[in-house]
């Protein structure tokens, strides 16, 4: 069984964790990254000593901070898990366990540490270096993984012809920049702009706007993550130079 957390972004192909955990024999493997924590892993073998998850942080509390692989890394895991055998039948007996909660990583997973074979799998890219992976389950988190895409050349890259990305996209005409004027322009700047957007004489800078959005006249959208189907307006959609202009 592959159990997967709904609110993580990475780029992974899942037929290598799971060769490892054939591979290992392994009875739970858990998909793993390097980060700044005390050891739960044993370097040498992947065997996992004890389940954690990410360390503790005031705005973004999943999200590791990683660091090239050697010998004296630290392991953290995220919800993603390669299951059979004792962890499946431990779930079954707990069905009926009014006091847990049902969770495989608050309960089934650490539950069944000390008596299943549990193999971390490291998530690493084609240098050997800790992979691209985002957990999104916090605001903060969700608007600074929005943000790191308006790079220039950012680590997740959209764009990629032989990694695209298969979702539900509704069908809207392509964005809209209308305005030239002094005062009143309609432009967008290190920014992406979904289709059906419609930007009348404003100004989008380091921004995401999805489909359907609408910027009128003499607005300002500055670092901000805009969600379907809204309309921004300035405060004071006056043409003077002096005006307030705020989204």
């Amino acid at each position: 069984m592959l159990v997967l957390g709904g609110d993580h972004v990475y780029t992974m192909d899942y037929s290598e964790m799971l060769l490892h955990h054939v591979q290992t024999g392994a009875d739970f493997t858990v998909g793993s990254i390097e980060c700044q924590l005390p050891r739960r892993v044993d370097s040498a073998s992947c065997r996992s000593t004890r389940i954690c998850g990410s360390p503790a942080s005031p705005k973004n509390r999943r999200t590791p901070t990683a660091f090239p692989a050697n010998p004296a890394s630290r392991w953290c895991r995220w919800d993603l898990y390669f299951l059979q055998g004792l962890p499946l039948q431990d779930a079954d007996r707990r069905r009926d366990d009014e006091a847990s909660s049902h969770d495989f990583g608050k309960d089934i997973i650490p539950n069944s540490i000390g008596t299943a074979r549990a193999i971390a799998f490291p998530f690493r890219n084609k240098d050997g270096l800790p992979d691209y992976w985002r957990d999104v389950g916090t605001l903060y988190s969700y608007w600074q993984t929005n943000m790191e895409l308006c790079s220039v050349e950012p680590e997740l890259n959209l764009y990629n012809r032989d990694w695209p990305i298969w979702t539900y996209q509704p069908q809207y005409p392509p964005a809209k920049f209308i305005l030239d004027d002094e005062n009143r322009r309609g432009e967008a700047i290190d920014s992406l702009i979904a289709g059906g957007c419609i930007l009348s004489g404003a100004r989008v800078k380091r921004s995401v706007l999805f489909f359907a959005t609408t910027v009128e006249n003499y607005s300002l959208i500055k670092d901000s993550v805009i969600l379907p189907r809204s309309v921004s307006a300035a405060i004071a959609a006056s043409p003077a130079p002096s005006s307030t202009r705020a989204a």
